[in-house]
């Protein structure tokens, strides 16, 4: 199936009123109330969720990894990530400095 076809079924979805979220490559996208689309729970307009839409069911892998990216950065876990892989880090400067 090509792109537009797959981009235009995402529309389809976004109109419907019968299914309230569907699977994409992991990541759970779920309609709101409003015109909003939440994405792992994170809020996201519907131009974006488009866009991370055509992201994720891309054939690149890399456009793949930015959509998941995306996605972590504005759920939190992207941070929560880094700060303990600067905690560990600071854990093995310390180990290595007390020898």
């Amino acid at each position: 199936m090509n792109q537009e076809a797959e981009n235009e079924e995402f529309e389809i979805w976004l109109k419907t009123k019968f299914v309230d979220y569907v699977w994409i490559s992991g990541h759970k996208f779920r309609k709101t109330k409003t015109s909003d689309v939440e994405v792992d729970e994170a809020p996201f307009t519907e131009a974006e969720a488009k866009i991370l839409y055509s992201m994720l069911s891309s054939n690149n892998p890399l456009k793949q990894l930015n959509g998941s990216l995306i996605i972590w950065g504005r759920n939190g876990i992207l941070i929560k990530f880094f700060l303990i892989v600067v905690l560990l880090m600071l854990l093995l400067v310390f180990v290595i400095v007390r020898r």
